[in-house]
C-alpha cells in the first residue's frame, strides 16, 4: 500500500504515527503534493462530518447542561465537607496522642509505685523471716524454709543491693545466715546418719533440698561420703603397715565395722548415693590391696560378711573388686595343696593309707575354710581336680613300668608292692572325689589294662598248650589237666597280686571282663580241639569246673560267664546241641562252635586254611556279626560240596540264620 493511501489509516489510528513518518522520510519517491492533497481532502471530510454530528446532537447537549451544573455544585459541597472532616480528624489525632502520652506517663509512674511497694513488702518480709530464723524454738526445717524464701526474695529483687537501708540493714547478713544454716544442716545430717535415725535423716535431706538444688545436694552428700571414704582409706593404709597378726586383726575388725556402718548410713541416703559409695570403696580396694598379702583371705572374709545384709545391686561393685583377691586366694589355696602333695610324695617312708588320709584331710580342710562364701567354696572345689591332677602326675612319676615288674610270678616283689600301693593311693582319691577324678581314671585304667594284658598273654600261651596234651585219656589222681593246673597256678599268683591292687580288686569292669576273657578263651579252645569225644568232653568239663573254682576265689560277682557256669557246662557236655532250649545268656558264637562238633563240617580254622592260633587271633578281633557270617559261609561251603546231606548241618544253619535275623 502506498504512503498516500495509508494516510487515512494513520488518521483513524490503525497505523503507528512514528513508523509512518519514518517511512515518509526514508521514501525518496514519495509524492509530497499528493500526500498534502490527501491530507486536505481528509480534513475537509472530517469538518463536514463534525458539523453534521454537532447539528444532529446539539439538542441533546443543551439538555445535559443543567445536569452538569448540578453535579458541579454537589462536587463543590462534597469537597467542603471533606475539608471539614480532615480538620476534625487532625484535631482528634492530636487529642488522642496527648492522652496516650499522659496515660503512658501515668502507667510508668504506677509501675514504679508497684515496684517500690513490692520492694518495700519483700524487704519487710525479709526482716520478718530473719526474726523467724532467730527464734530459739525454731527447728531446722523451718530455718531452711526461711533461708530458702530469703534467697528467693533476694534473687527476685536485684534492686536490694542498690537500696542503702536494705543493703546495710540485712542484705549482707542474709549470706551469713545462709552459710550458717547450711553448715548446721550438714552437721545435723551427720549426727542423724551416725545414729541411723531414718526420719531425722529424711528431715535433713528435705532441709538440704530447700538450701540447694539437686546438683548442690548431691555435691554436699558426696562430701560427707568422701570424709568416710578417707577414713576407710586410712584404715586400709594402716592395715598394710601392720607388722603383727594382732595388728592385722585389729585393723580388719575396724575396717569391717566402719564399712558396715557406712553402708547402712549411706543406704538411707538413697540407692544412687549408696552406689557411689560402693564404687569408691571398690576403687580403694583395687588401688590399696595387693593380691599377694598373707591376710588377703581374712580381708575378703571380713568384707564379704559386711556385704551380706545389703542389697546386691548396691554392693556389687565391691563384690566385683574382691574378684582379683578371691582369685589370689584360690591360687594360694592351690599352692598350699600343691606344696603338700609334693612334700608328701617326697617322703619315701609314708604308707599309702597315711598319704590318702593326710591329703584328703588337707583338701577337705581347704574346702571347709571357705564355708563363709558359697561361691568361693565352689571355686575352691574346682581346685580339687587340679590337685588330683598333680597327685596323678606324682603317682605316674613314681610308678615303675617294665616287663620285669609286670610279670606275675611268685610273690609280690618290692617294686610291684610299691606300684600297687601307688595305684591304691590313686584309687582311694578316685573314690573320695568321684566328680573330679577323671584324670586319675585316665591314669589308672591304662595301668590296669597293661597288667591284665600281660596276664592275658600268659593265659593265651597256656591255653594253646591244651592242644598238645592227650585229652582223650582219663585223668588219673589229678583234678585237672596239666595245662589247666599250670593256668590255675598262674591265676593263684595273679590272685595274690590282685589282693594288693585295690582298683583291680574292686573293679566293676576290668576284673569281670578279664574273667570273662579267660572263660571265653578256654571255651573257644575247647571247641577247636582236634578231638571231641565223650572222654575229651568229660576231661574238659573237669578242667572247666576247676577253672571256675579258681576264678571264684577272685571274689568277682559280676562276671557273666562265671555266673552262667552251669549253662556253659551243660552245653559243653551235651551230646547234640538243643538249639531250641539254649540259655539266652550263652553267646551264639559258642553255641555255633559247639554245634560244629556235632556235624561233619571242618573245624573253622581248617576250612580257612589257617592255623588254630591264627584263627583265634582273628576271632578275638571280630564282632559277633562277622563271626556268624564266617560260620554261615562254613555251612554253605559244605552244602555246595558233594558231601552227603546232614540234618545237624541243617539245624546249625537254621540257628545261624535265626541269630543273624
Amino acid at each position: 500500500m502506498s504512503l498516500v493511501n495509508s494516510v487515512e489509516d494513520l488518521v483513524w489510528g490503525r497505523l503507528d504515527q512514528a513508523e509512518f513518518f519514518k517511512k515518509v522520510v526514508e521514501d525518496d519517491n514519495v509524492d509530497l503534493d499528493a500526500l498534502a492533497g490527501k491530507v486536505r481532502s481528509l480534513q475537509s471530510d472530517l469538518h463536514i462530518q463534525l458539523r453534521k454530528g454537532v447539528e444532529e446532537n446539539y439538542p441533546k447537549l443543551l439538555e445535559q447542561v443543567g445536569a452538569i451544573e448540578t453535579l458541579d455544585r454537589i462536587q463543590s459541597g462534597f469537597d467542603e465537607e471533606m475539608r471539614m472532616v480532615d480538620f476534625k480528624a487532625k484535631q482528634v489525632k492530636k487529642f488522642f496522642a496527648e492522652a496516650y502520652q499522659q496515660l503512658k506517663t501515668d502507667c510508668n509512674n504506677m509501675e514504679s509505685l508497684v515496684m517500690f511497694s513490692r520492694v518495700i513488702s519483700d524487704a519487710l518480709r525479709c526482716q520478718d523471716l530473719i526474726v523467724v530464723w532467730e527464734r530459739e524454738e525454731r527447728d531446722m526445717l523451718t530455718r531452711a524454709e526461711s533461708v530458702n524464701e530469703l534467697k528467693a526474695l533476694c534473687t527476685d529483687n536485684a534492686i536490694f543491693s542498690s537500696v542503702t537501708w536494705i543493703k546495710d540493714g540485712f542484705l549482707q547478713r542474709i549470706h551469713v545466715i545462709y552459710s550458717q544454716t547450711c553448715a548446721e544442716t550438714i552437721s545435723e545430717l551427720k549426727v542423724a546418719l551416725s545414729t541411723l535415725n531414718v526420719s531425722y535423716v529424711n528431715t535433713c535431706l528435705k532441709a538440704l533440698s530447700y538450701l540447694y538444688d539437686h546438683e548442690g545436694c548431691t555435691k554436699e552428700l558426696r562430701i560427707i561420703m568422701d570424709e568416710s571414704l578417707q577414713a576407710i582409706d586410712l584404715l586400709f593404709m594402716n592395715l598394710l603397715s601392720a607388722k603383727t597378726n594382732d595388728g592385722v586383726l585389729r585393723q580388719l575388725t575396724r575396717i569391717g565395722n566402719k564399712l558396715h556402718s557406712c553402708l547402712e548410713q549411706f543406704h538411707i541416703l538413697g540407692a544412687e548415693n549408696a552406689l557411689y559409695f560402693s564404687n569408691k570403696i571398690a576403687t580403694i580396694l583395687r588401688n590399696r590391696m595387693p593380691v599377694e598379702t598373707e591376710y588377703v583371705m581374712r580381708l575378703v572374709q571380713t568384707i564379704s560378711k559386711c556385704l551380706l545384709p545389703h542389697p546386691e545391686a548396691i554392693v556389687k561393685p565391691i563384690r566385683d573388686a574382691l574378684g582379683p583377691l578371691k582369685t589370689a586366694i584360690l591360687s594360694q589355696s592351690l599352692g598350699r595343696l600343691f606344696d603338700l602333695v609334693n612334700d608328701t610324695f617326697s617322703q619315701e617312708d609314708l604308707k599309702g593309707p597315711v598319704i590318702v588320709e593326710k591329703l584328703n584331710g588337707a583338701i577337705k580342710a581347704e574346702i571347709n575354710s571357705f564355708s563363709w562364701d558359697n561361691e568361693l567354696q565352689k571355686q575352691v572345689e574346682g581346685n580339687v581336680a587340679k590337685t588330683l591332677q598333680i597327685i596323678a602326675a606324682k603317682v605316674e612319676e613314681q610308678i615303675i613300668v617294665n616287663p620285669e615288674v609286670l610279670r606275675f610270678s611268685g610273690r609280690v616283689s618290692k617294686a610291684q608292692a610299691a606300684n600297687y600301693q601307688l595305684l591304691s593311693v590313686a584309687y582311694a582319691f578316685r573314690k573320695q572325689w568321684p566328680l573330679y577324678s577323671d584324670c586319675i581314671r585316665a591314669f589308672i585304667d591304662p595301668q590296669l589294662k597293661l597288667m591284665v594284658d600281660t596276664m592275658k598273654d600268659t593265659i593265651v600261651l597256656v591255653l594253646d598248650s591244651m592242644h598238645e596234651e592227650e585229652l582223650d585219656r582219663e585223668l588219673v589222681q589229678s583234678p585237672c589237666s596239666l595245662y589247666m593246673g599250670e593256668l590255675c597256678d598262674h591265676l593263684k599268683v595273679f590272685r595274690t597280686h590282685i589282693n594288693s591292687i585295690e582298683p583291680l580288686a574292686e573293679s566293676l569292669e576290668t576284673l569281670p571282663n578279664f574273667i570273662n576273657y579267660i572263660i571265653e578263651q578256654f571255651l573257644l579252645n575247647c571247641t577247636l580241639s582236634a578231638k571231641f569225644t565223650k572222654t575229651v568232653q568229660g576231661r574238659l568239663l573237669k578242667d572247666f569246673d576247676y577253672l571256675c573254682r579258681i576264678l571264684q576265689s577272685l571274689n568277682c560277682n559280676s562276671a557273666k560267664f562265671l555266673n552262667n557256669k552251669k549253662a556253659l557246662m551243660e552245653l559243653l557236655a551235651a551230646g547234640d546241641v538243643d538249639y531250641a532250649n539254649v540259655d539266652k545268656h550263652i553267646p551264639v558264637w559258642l553255641v555255633c562252635h559247639r554245634g560244629v562238633r556235632d556235624t561233619p563240617l571242618q573245624l573253622p580254622y581248617e576250612s580257612a586254611g589257617w592255623t588254630r592260633k591264627e584263627y583265634i587271633n582273628w576271632f578275638n578281633s571280630q564282632n559277633d556279626a562277622d563271626r556268624m557270617e564266617f560260620l554261615l559261609n562254613l555251612v554253605k561251603i559244605y552244602e555246595s560240596s558233594d558231601k552227603p546231606h546232614d540234618v545237624h548241618v541243617d539245624r546249625l544253619k537254621a540257628f545261624i540264620l535265626a541269630a543273624k535275623a
